[in-house]
């Protein structure tokens, strides 16, 4: 499972194009914008300065030469629902994907309903935790669950796919109690994927529990994927890139 990583110069910048190679399938992840406004407390975007939305034609070029067996991913730095027009333009002018990925973290979830082609977009919510008082202190610039659960259902069933991405933290969020609140929330046909924390020198460590989170679930009828092997590759040789910076003139 090659995992690669391209840098591309734009406006002085340099980007990472994260590509991760599947047996069927190719992963294009891209950034949607410059900075990341929302700061999660363990991701490494915090650190970095927001400036703007990429524009749909700067998006273009991050994503390169496409064809019908890639997912075209707006899951790199930035908030896409900030930046959905941008994004739109992208959704309704590409044919030669095999479908698109956005992954939001709790902002602006109405814009949910205003995302084009809705039957080609795979939607991931950036979850970690199914417990508001958690998650303020997680996500610090999110919406309460209980709004972006009720936009969620709404959606049901428009789009290609409703994903969950849980990273389980050492107690914070991967308690039997935490496993009982992520399926309260959760319908059994959106699919859990957890992923493991990338960075630990932010005061997180990684949760001793993921294969109990992951067993619980999938014996309670829910659909659920580990992602283990791909975050180890991109936390031991990616991971410090996975922000823009500046190119020195």
């Amino acid at each position: 499972m090659p995992v690669f990583l391209d840098q591309i110069h734009i406006d002085h910048k340099t980007f990472p194009v994260l590509k991760i190679i599947l047996k069927d399938r190719k992963i294009v992840s891209i950034p949607t914008q410059i900075g990341c406004p929302v700061r999660c407390s363990f991701c490494i975007s915090k650190d970095s300065v927001f400036e703007r939305n990429l524009t749909s034609e700067e998006m273009r070029l991050l994503a390169g030469n496409l064809d019908n067996n890639t997912i075209l991913s707006f899951t790199g730095e930035g908030e896409p629902l900030l930046n959905y027009k941008n994004i739109n333009s992208i959704i309704e002018s590409t044919n030669s994907v095999e479908s698109f990925r956005i992954c939001f973290s709790g902002l602006a979830t109405r814009r949910l309903e205003r995302i084009s082609n809705k039957d080609r977009v795979r939607l991931q919510f950036s979850m970690h935790s199914p417990k508001n008082s958690v998650r303020s202190r997680l996500i610090t610039n999110t919406r309460p669950l209980e709004e972006i659960k009720e936009t969620l259902l709404m959606v049901d069933g428009l789009y290609k796919e409703i994903a969950i991405n849980y990273v389980p933290m050492n107690g914070v969020n991967d308690s039997d109690e935490d496993i009982d609140a992520l399926m309260e929330f959760v319908k059994p046909n959106w699919h859990v994927k957890i992923n493991p924390l990338l960075d630990e020198t932010v005061g997180f460590t990684k949760s001793k529990r993921v294969d109990i989170i992951h067993d619980r679930l999938k014996e309670n009828g829910f659909l659920v994927s580990k992602y283990n092997k791909i975050g180890s590759t991109i936390k031991n040789d990616f991971y410090s890139y996975l922000t823009y910076s500046r190119v020195i003139k």
